[in-house]
């Protein structure tokens, strides 16, 4: 099973960790404050180290996580298994990745080549926009369901 680098000890990386180590796979954890990555690591488990900072990383994915509160156990939102959308055009990367997110408890989709990996981010910003006047408080979630 491919071994998860995830840059950033905070939220993000502590909720794509925990789906991760569910889902069976070593996880390591660089951070800029190498005490994050240590305490984060050892939250996690006997699956997961901390690298220091600046050190090589073997991952063979590779998450870049940012501040995102209210996803570490997540894996259903009323009900509804959570999707992740990925978009690329390396077929080999989206299966590895989508093994991993499947693996972690949530359903992959795969929404086609890189290109709409800008839509991706303006449905995610349309979202993280409409939590404030909905009073949402960061704990929605996008999904899609078949009618």
């Amino acid at each position: 099973m491919a071994t998860v680098t995830i840059v950033g000890a905070g939220n993000m990386g502590r909720g794509i960790g925990t789906r991760a180590v569910a889902g069976g796979r070593q996880v390591e954890i660089v951070d800029h404050d190498q005490a994050k990555a240590q305490k984060l690591a050892g939250e996690l488990g006997e699956h997961a180290t901390a690298l220091e900072p600046g050190a090589s990383f073997g991952g063979e994915i590779v998450v870049f996580a940012v501040y995102y509160p209210g996803i570490k156990d997540a894996v259903q939102v009323a009900g509804q298994q959570l999707d992740v959308l990925i978009a690329g055009d390396d077929q080999a990367a989206k299966q590895q990745v989508s093994q991993l997110v499947s693996d972690g408890g949530l359903r992959p989709i795969d929404v086609g080549p890189l290109g709409r990996a800008q839509q991706l981010e303006q449905l995610g910003f349309l979202h993280i926009s409409l939590q404030q006047p909905l009073d949402l408080g960061f704990g929605s979630a996008v999904k899609l369901v078949r009618p």
